[in-house]
């Protein structure tokens, strides 16, 4: 499968131009803009944070991608420091950062808006936000490696939500990361209620159009990294059937997490601890989370297979006797203990869908994709 464009690759592996933004340092994190890809034949600069941890490097380096309503976060790349890790988080929407998760201004140096770029086909696809916001991604990749501090070969990434979304383009696009970390964000957007409005609205040609240029399941196949997608049983924006039928689509190693009831918002998806674990594994050092291998239904009992660097703790049935939309389903849980290398658990009567989490002796948390039963 080929990607949808021809994408300028040689030109973002090139480190982009720095201007300072001194203004908005902190201490050791550094404001800057770093120029973009012209725009309607106009130059463009990204907003971004980075910073480095304390010691001498080379340090491995995470590339920090925000979702919308946000921008660059310089407590992230705070967080990442204090890990260990340099950062770099951009701006990829034509944004100044404001405080918190708000206040965010737009700039004279501005790229298209995010998010999705719904609105923007009739633009050249250049000119599209998709376009723009992974470019943003990939030079600040360039910019973040090419530091002295910095080991290039030991890059990573993660994105929440639509920050999410970018990274299964990027990583397509973008070889030289070793591993991903995409939150909350997948494929097949048609899947997902919250955008069915919108596409509605667009019409089903402009949504066909959209779906066939940009949705991450023409790009996945091109992802050769080990990645590690973390969401929310209940995630609204991109539902757990979205999820299972995109990681189809991946070529890479991939393991999942899936926390039941987890909020969607930057703050608690960049939270969860298996994200650090999973880096330092790929990036530094540290015990790989389980991989666990496709669940199947045996006498009906959920069973599973795994191998584990770290003790499994102990198994969770994870279930739903719900038929509505994924994002509204109850979920409800059945502990039991794991023996040897295989998890298994019956599943109750009049369910309609089951998933085994098994935490580790980490309290880390490694999921199967969920069967329809």
């Amino acid at each position: 499968m080929k990607l949808p464009h021809n994408w300028p690759t040689e030109r973002l592996m090139e480190v982009p131009q720095v201007h300072p933004h001194s203004e908005m340092d902190d201490g050791p994190i550094r404001a800057i803009f770093y120029e973009g890809l012209d725009h309607r034949g106009a130059s463009t600069r990204h907003f971004a944070y980075l910073g480095l941890p304390e010691g001498e490097g080379p340090f491995p380096a995470m590339v920090l991608v925000h979702g919308g309503g946000g921008s660059a976060f310089k407590r992230w790349v705070k967080l990442w420091n204090e890990r260990g890790f340099a950062a770099i988080a951009m701006d990829h929407g034509g944004q100044i950062s404001g405080e918190g998760h708000q206040n965010h201004q737009r700039h004279e140096w501005a790229s298209p808006e995010g998010c999705g770029g719904f609105d923007q086909l009739q633009e050249t696809w250049e000119d599209q936000w998709p376009h723009h916001g992974v470019s943003a991604v990939v030079l600040a990749h360039s910019l973040l490696a090419s530091l002295p501090e910095v080991d290039e070969n030991r890059t990573g990434i993660t994105g929440i939500s639509w920050g999410g979304y970018l990274t299964s383009l990027s990583t397509a696009i973008d070889s030289r990361f070793r591993c991903a970390i995409p939150v909350y964000g997948c494929g097949h957007y048609e899947k997902s209620t919250i955008w069915s409005e919108r596409f509605r609205d667009m019409g089903e040609k402009q949504t066909r159009d959209w779906l066939n240029r940009w949705d991450p399941i023409h790009y996945l196949p091109h992802v050769k990294i080990p990645t590690l997608w973390v969401t929310g049983s209940n995630d609204k924006h991109f539902p757990l059937d979205a999820h299972r039928d995109s990681r189809a689509f991946v070529a890479g190693t991939l393991q999942q997490t899936i926390h039941v009831g987890l909020g969607h918002d930057h703050e608690k998806g960049w939270s969860s601890p298996e994200i650090e674990a999973f880096a330092r594994h790929h990036l530094l050092e540290g015990p790989d989370l389980a991989h666990l291998h496709a669940p199947t239904l045996h006498d009906d009992a959920l069973c599973v297979s795994f191998s584990s660097e770290v003790p499994v703790q102990r198994g969770e049935l994870i279930f739903t006797q719900d038929r509505g939309p994924w994002h509204e389903r109850n979920w409800q849980k059945l502990g039991f203990e794991v023996m040897g290398k295989e998890a298994a658990h019956e599943v109750p009567k009049g369910s309609s869908a089951a998933f085994i989490n098994l935490i580790d002796d980490l309290g880390r948390v490694s999921s199967s994709h969920h069967l329809d039963t």
